[in-house]
């Protein structure tokens, strides 16, 4: 009696196992798609300008990571591309610095960031004109940077540098990738 149902049982239970391996393929197939669809662009940049020296020197080739933030969060202190409306083609490479949210102050014409003097990486003062500190206080909200903008900023000091003490905060859509060396 046992051997009667032994076969029947084997049979179903190598046909539920079956099922269960065709349910699980399609999950694996839309994991392979999901990692096709990254639009990341790698291409070999050579740096023009002394504004990131000494993090980026003149003449330096690095990788510029297109589209990385597509899928990876914007992190304080990357080095990122940036390019804007009026300028399409150019291209600029400048430091993150400031993130949503982060509390921004002027005091003494020098930016403080959640409290904290904002040094470059060889540990100089960031100074700001009274024109830059209007780009950087109009916009704030409770001295807080808006969701969907970032501060960024070269490692020159000087308050009249090309960075967002010289054109206000950046909007998301224009950070192009990331920079590596």
């Amino acid at each position: 009696m046992k051997k009667r149902y032994f076969i029947p049982l084997l049979l179903i239970c190598a046909l539920l196992f079956f099922f269960y391996l065709q349910e699980k393929s399609p999950q694996l197939e839309n994991k392979s798609q999901d990692l096709s669809t990254i639009n990341l662009q790698k291409e070999k940049k050579t740096i023009r300008g002394h504004s990131m020296e000494p993090l980026l020197r003149d003449g330096e080739e690095v990788f510029a990571l297109f589209n990385y933030y597509q899928d990876n969060p914007l992190v304080r202190n990357d080095l990122v591309i940036i390019s804007f409306k009026t300028q399409p083609q150019k291209l600029f490479v400048k430091k993150l610095v400031g993130l949503p949210d982060d509390k921004i102050e002027i005091k003494e014409n020098k930016i403080y960031l959640n409290g904290e003097l904002l040094k470059n990486s060889l540990n100089e003062v960031y100074l700001v004109t009274e024109k830059g500190a209007n780009l950087l206080l109009k916009p704030l909200i409770n001295q807080q940077i808006a969701d969907g903008y970032y501060l960024v900023l070269s490692e020159t000091t000087n308050p009249s540098s090309f960075d967002s003490r010289y054109f206000g905060y950046l909007e998301k859509i224009h950070i192009l990738g990331k920079v590596i060396k």
